[in-house]
Protein backbone atom coordinates (compact mmCIF):
# COMPACT_ATOMS: atom_id res chain seq x y z
CA UNK A 1 0.00 0.00 0.00
CA UNK A 2 2.98 2.69 0.56
CA UNK A 3 6.82 2.61 -0.01
CA UNK A 4 9.10 5.03 1.40
CA UNK A 5 12.58 5.44 1.41
CA UNK A 6 15.14 7.44 3.56
CA UNK A 7 18.48 8.87 3.38
CA UNK A 8 20.56 9.99 5.97
CA UNK A 9 21.15 13.39 6.33
CA UNK A 10 22.00 15.76 9.29
CA UNK A 11 22.41 12.85 11.41
CA UNK A 12 18.64 11.97 10.76
CA UNK A 13 17.08 9.21 8.07
CA UNK A 14 14.71 11.51 6.51
CA UNK A 15 12.39 10.83 3.50
CA UNK A 16 13.54 11.09 0.10
CA UNK A 17 10.39 9.23 -1.82
CA UNK A 18 7.55 8.46 -0.56
CA UNK A 19 4.12 7.08 -2.67
CA UNK A 20 0.63 6.05 -1.28
CA UNK A 21 -0.30 8.85 0.85
CA UNK A 22 1.41 8.22 3.77
CA UNK A 23 3.20 11.23 5.89
CA UNK A 24 6.56 9.63 6.95
CA UNK A 25 8.12 11.17 9.59
CA UNK A 26 12.46 11.53 10.36
CA UNK A 27 13.99 9.05 12.18
CA UNK A 28 17.01 10.11 14.62
CA UNK A 29 20.44 8.47 13.64
CA UNK A 30 20.96 7.59 17.24
CA UNK A 31 17.99 5.63 17.62
CA UNK A 32 17.23 2.35 19.25
CA UNK A 33 15.67 1.56 16.15
CA UNK A 34 18.30 2.68 13.77
CA UNK A 35 20.57 0.58 15.87
CA UNK A 36 18.25 -2.37 15.34
CA UNK A 37 18.29 -1.83 11.48
CA UNK A 38 21.80 -1.27 10.99
CA UNK A 39 22.27 -4.89 12.63
CA UNK A 40 19.82 -6.50 10.10
CA UNK A 41 21.34 -8.79 7.70
CA UNK A 42 18.38 -8.51 5.60
CA UNK A 43 14.60 -7.03 5.48
CA UNK A 44 11.87 -7.56 8.60
CA UNK A 45 9.28 -6.32 9.43
CA UNK A 46 8.64 -3.97 12.35
CA UNK A 47 6.92 -6.40 14.70
CA UNK A 48 10.00 -8.45 14.72
CA UNK A 49 12.45 -5.42 15.30
CA UNK A 50 10.39 -4.28 18.08
CA UNK A 51 11.09 -7.75 19.69
CA UNK A 52 14.64 -7.55 19.31
CA UNK A 53 15.24 -3.70 19.97
CA UNK A 54 16.17 -2.65 23.27
CA UNK A 55 14.69 0.54 23.57
CA UNK A 56 11.43 1.09 21.10
CA UNK A 57 10.31 4.52 22.28
CA UNK A 58 7.78 6.81 21.36
CA UNK A 59 9.55 8.10 18.52
CA UNK A 60 9.98 4.56 16.84
CA UNK A 61 6.51 4.25 17.86
CA UNK A 62 5.43 7.13 15.93
CA UNK A 63 7.87 6.33 13.06
CA UNK A 64 6.09 2.93 12.44
CA UNK A 65 2.15 4.03 13.02
CA UNK A 66 2.93 6.37 10.44
CA UNK A 67 4.26 3.95 7.89
CA UNK A 68 1.52 1.29 9.22
CA UNK A 69 3.53 -1.46 10.76
CA UNK A 70 5.95 -1.53 7.90
CA UNK A 71 8.45 -4.17 6.64
CA UNK A 72 12.04 -2.05 6.68
CA UNK A 73 15.13 -2.98 4.80
CA UNK A 74 18.21 -1.55 5.39
CA UNK A 75 20.25 0.02 2.39
CA UNK A 76 24.19 -0.10 3.24
CA UNK A 77 27.28 1.76 1.58
CA UNK A 78 30.78 0.09 2.28
CA UNK A 79 28.99 -1.20 5.36
CA UNK A 80 27.80 1.80 6.60
CA UNK A 81 23.84 2.26 7.06
CA UNK A 82 22.99 5.16 4.47
CA UNK A 83 19.30 4.47 3.51
CA UNK A 84 16.07 2.62 4.80
CA UNK A 85 13.50 1.24 2.44
CA UNK A 86 9.78 0.74 3.85
CA UNK A 87 6.76 -1.31 2.74
CA UNK A 88 3.76 -0.83 3.82
CA UNK A 89 0.60 -3.59 4.02
CA UNK A 90 0.20 -5.49 1.10
CA UNK A 91 -2.99 -4.83 -0.59
CA UNK A 92 -4.02 -8.11 -0.31
CA UNK A 93 -4.00 -8.35 3.43
CA UNK A 94 -1.56 -11.37 3.53
CA UNK A 95 1.67 -11.20 5.53
CA UNK A 96 5.48 -10.99 4.05
CA UNK A 97 6.50 -14.29 3.49
CA UNK A 98 10.05 -14.59 3.56
CA UNK A 99 11.03 -15.22 -0.05
CA UNK A 100 9.26 -11.48 -0.23
CA UNK A 101 11.64 -10.17 2.52
CA UNK A 102 14.67 -11.75 0.86
CA UNK A 103 13.65 -10.04 -2.18
CA UNK A 104 12.95 -6.81 -0.22
CA UNK A 105 16.38 -7.62 0.76
CA UNK A 106 18.18 -8.08 -2.35
CA UNK A 107 16.56 -4.64 -3.65
CA UNK A 108 18.00 -2.88 -0.47
CA UNK A 109 22.03 -4.68 -1.41
CA UNK A 110 21.77 -3.84 -5.05
CA UNK A 111 20.43 0.13 -3.93
CA UNK A 112 23.57 0.14 -1.90
CA UNK A 113 26.06 -0.90 -4.44
CA UNK A 114 24.44 1.18 -7.20
CA UNK A 115 25.02 4.26 -4.28
CA UNK A 116 28.81 3.14 -4.08
CA UNK A 117 29.20 3.46 -7.61
CA UNK A 118 27.58 6.49 -8.11
CA UNK A 119 30.03 8.21 -5.58
CA UNK A 120 32.97 6.51 -7.59
CA UNK A 121 31.91 8.07 -10.61
CA UNK A 122 31.20 11.25 -9.16
CA UNK A 123 34.40 11.33 -7.27
CA UNK A 124 36.54 10.12 -11.01
CA UNK A 125 34.69 13.30 -12.08
CA UNK A 126 35.60 15.50 -9.81
CA UNK A 127 39.32 14.58 -9.43
CA UNK A 128 39.07 14.15 -13.55
CA UNK A 129 37.76 18.26 -13.52
CA UNK A 130 40.73 18.94 -10.61
CA UNK A 131 43.31 17.43 -12.90
CA UNK A 132 42.50 19.86 -15.63
CA UNK A 133 42.73 23.00 -13.22
CA UNK A 134 46.08 21.69 -12.11
CA UNK A 135 47.31 21.35 -15.36
CA UNK A 136 46.24 25.00 -16.27
CA UNK A 137 48.73 26.35 -13.14
CA UNK A 138 51.43 23.83 -12.10
CA UNK A 139 53.63 22.55 -14.42
CA UNK A 140 53.31 18.76 -16.01
CA UNK A 141 56.00 16.59 -13.43
CA UNK A 142 54.29 18.35 -9.77
CA UNK A 143 50.86 17.73 -11.07
CA UNK A 144 51.35 14.18 -12.31
CA UNK A 145 53.06 13.71 -8.69
CA UNK A 146 49.52 15.27 -6.97
CA UNK A 147 47.52 13.06 -9.38
CA UNK A 148 49.24 10.15 -8.11
CA UNK A 149 48.22 11.16 -4.16
CA UNK A 150 51.95 12.09 -3.09
CA UNK A 151 52.96 14.68 -0.99
CA UNK A 152 55.47 17.15 -2.22
CA UNK A 153 58.21 17.64 0.04
CA UNK A 154 58.53 21.04 1.82
CA UNK A 155 61.98 22.46 1.93
CA UNK A 156 65.13 24.34 0.02
CA UNK A 157 66.19 22.80 -3.26
CA UNK A 158 69.19 23.72 -5.75
CA UNK A 159 67.20 24.25 -9.43
CA UNK A 160 68.51 24.87 -12.74
CA UNK A 161 66.23 27.31 -14.92
CA UNK A 162 67.74 27.07 -18.92
CA UNK A 163 66.31 29.28 -21.59
CA UNK A 164 66.84 28.21 -25.38
CA UNK A 165 66.74 29.84 -28.46
CA UNK A 166 66.63 28.85 -32.13
CA UNK A 167 69.42 30.15 -33.51
CA UNK A 168 68.73 32.17 -36.92
CA UNK A 169 65.03 31.33 -36.63
CA UNK A 170 63.79 34.12 -37.66
CA UNK A 171 65.80 34.47 -41.05
CA UNK A 172 65.08 30.20 -41.44
CA UNK A 173 60.78 31.70 -40.74
CA UNK A 174 60.81 33.54 -43.93
CA UNK A 175 61.71 31.70 -46.48
CA UNK A 176 59.27 29.19 -45.53
CA UNK A 177 55.45 28.00 -45.45
CA UNK A 178 53.53 28.04 -41.84
CA UNK A 179 53.20 24.23 -42.25
CA UNK A 180 57.05 23.56 -42.28
CA UNK A 181 57.42 26.03 -39.39
CA UNK A 182 55.09 24.34 -37.28
CA UNK A 183 56.75 21.07 -37.83
CA UNK A 184 59.54 22.44 -36.76
CA UNK A 185 58.63 23.77 -34.02
CA UNK A 186 56.57 20.72 -33.26
CA UNK A 187 60.18 18.44 -33.17
CA UNK A 188 61.85 20.89 -31.45
CA UNK A 189 59.77 21.36 -28.55
CA UNK A 190 59.01 17.44 -28.57
CA UNK A 191 62.83 16.97 -28.37
CA UNK A 192 63.44 19.12 -25.90
CA UNK A 193 60.38 18.26 -23.38
CA UNK A 194 61.67 14.96 -23.43
CA UNK A 195 65.47 15.64 -22.52
CA UNK A 196 64.36 17.76 -19.60
CA UNK A 197 61.81 15.12 -18.25
CA UNK A 198 64.45 12.37 -18.70
CA UNK A 199 66.64 14.46 -16.48
CA UNK A 200 63.71 14.98 -13.80
CA UNK A 201 62.92 18.22 -14.96
CA UNK A 202 59.80 19.85 -15.39
CA UNK A 203 58.90 22.16 -19.02
CA UNK A 204 56.44 25.24 -17.90
CA UNK A 205 55.82 26.86 -21.47
CA UNK A 206 57.74 27.63 -24.37
CA UNK A 207 57.48 31.15 -26.39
Amino acid sequence: ESCVMYGLRDRAFVPVAASGGVLPLPLPENSGLVRAITELHRAETSAALRATCQRFGPVEESFVSALGDPVIGPVRREGALVGIVTLGAKRSGDIYSGSELALLGATCDKLGSELQRFDERVVAQHNEALRKRLRRYVPGALAWELERGRELGIGTCEVSVMFVDLRSYTRYAESRSPQQIFALISRYTRHVTEIVVSHGGTVVEFN
